[in-house]
C-alpha cells in the first residue's frame, strides 16, 4: 500500500522539478492577420555556443517530433547539412542551399544571453519588422549563451524561436521565454519543446499540416 501512494507522490515532484525548470513561453511578436501556412519542409535548427552538440540534436530532435505532431514535414538541421554544414556561408549561398533542398521554412531555437541580447523584454519586439529578425538570424552567433550558464549570465538567459519564411525571407512569428537560471538538460528541452509547438498551434501559426494524416498526434 505504501509503493501505491510512494508512485503518484514521485510523479507530482518530477512534474513539479521540469514545470520550475521550464520557463513561460510567450509571443514576443508575429505577422498581423496570421494566416497558416501549408509549408512543405521545416528545418529545425537549434543555436547553441560551440561544443554544445549534444544539446543542439536533442533540441532539433525535440521540435522536430513536435512539428511532426501537427503533421508538417520537420527535418533537423545536423541530419539535414551535418553539424557544421551551413556554418561559413554567406546569406544568398545559405538560401540557396536551403532551397535546393526543398525547404521552404525555418525554425531556429537559440539560447540567448540577455546581457548581449538587443532587447529583451518581449514587448519590446513588435517595435521591429518582420524583416529586422532576418538580421537578428545571422547575430545570434554573437548572443548566443551556454545552455549550463555562469555566475554572470544564468539569471539572464531566454529561448527565442522565430518561424522564417523562405518563400518571403521574413519572421513569420517569434516566441520567447521568460529569463531562467536553470540548467538545461533532456527533461527540460522536451518539456520546452511541447509548449512551444502548442503555442505556435494556439496562435494559429501552425495548424495541420498538409499531409492527411488524421487527428492530431500527442507529443
Amino acid at each position: 500500500m505504501n509503493n501505491i501512494i510512494k508512485v503518484p507522490v514521485v510523479l507530482f515532484i518530477c512534474m513539479a522539478v521540469y514545470a520550475c525548470n521550464t520557463s513561460r513561453i510567450v509571443t514576443a511578436w508575429k505577422v498581423p492577420h496570421t494566416v497558416q501556412q501549408q509549408y512543405d519542409k521545416i528545418m529545425v535548427a537549434g543555436v547553441y555556443q560551440e561544443g554544445n552538440d549534444s544539446i543542439r540534436m536533442l533540441t532539433e530532435d525535440a521540435f522536430v517530433k513536435g512539428t511532426e505532431g501537427l503533421d508538417y514535414r520537420a527535418v533537423p538541421a545536423y541530419s539535414e547539412f551535418g553539424l557544421k554544414g551551413l556554418s561559413g556561408l554567406g546569406q544568398a549561398e545559405t538560401y540557396f542551399k536551403l532551397c535546393q533542398n526543398g525547404i521552404d521554412a525555418v525554425m531556429t531555437i537559440a539560447l540567448i544571453d540577455g546581457a548581449k541580447a538587443t532587447f529583451q523584454k518581449a514587448g519590446d519586439m513588435y517595435e521591429y519588422p518582420a524583416s529586422h529578425y532576418y538580421s537578428r538570424i545571422w547575430n545570434y552567433k554573437n548572443i548566443s549563451a551556454s545552455p549550463q550558464g555562469t555566475d554572470s549570465d544564468t539569471a539572464i538567459r531566454f529561448w527565442e524561436i522565430i518561424l522564417f519564411d523562405l518563400n518571403t525571407l521574413e519572421a513569420t512569428c517569434v516566441l520567447q521565454t521568460k529569463s531562467f537560471a536553470n540548467n538545461i538538460n533532456s527533461a527540460v528541452i522536451q518539456e520546452f519543446a511541447r509548449q512551444a509547438i502548442r503555442k505556435l498551434h494556439k496562435e494559429k501559426v501552425l495548424a495541420k499540416g498538409n499531409r492527411d494524416a488524421g487527428p492530431l498526434k500527442a507529443f
